[in-house]
């Protein structure tokens, strides 16, 4: 059952991951929410420079990558894996280039 709203300021979201029609959202302090509400749902909602749909199931904030692996994964600051979809990576990676990050 739902409690109500809460509001967390975007710049500490670190990724969101689609599970079974839910998202689950990774907080900077290392707790995590979980939202009714799907990750297409959440990809338009952060359609702000600064986020970025690298998987169908995982939205991440650029800011808290650490590394980019070249198996094809990220890992964020929170030391977590995230798969980038194999087509996905050339163009993540030119987006990257073009954004000026060290990833």
């Amino acid at each position: 059952m739902q409690e109500g709203l809460e509001f967390v300021a975007i710049n500490t979201i670190v990724r969101c991951e689609g599970v079974n029609g839910y998202t689950k959202i990774y907080l900077t302090e290392g707790n995590t929410i979980l939202s009714s509400n799907s990750i297409g749902y959440f990809n338009k909602l952060l359609d702000i420079d600064g986020f970025y749909l690298v998987h169908k199931s995982h939205l991440i904030n650029l800011d808290y990558v650490l590394k980019y692996l070249n198996e094809g994964s990220l890992i964020m600051e929170d030391q977590e894996h995230v798969p980038v979809a194999r087509n996905k990576r050339s163009e993540f990676l030119e987006f990257i280039n073009n954004r000026g990050n060290k990833v």
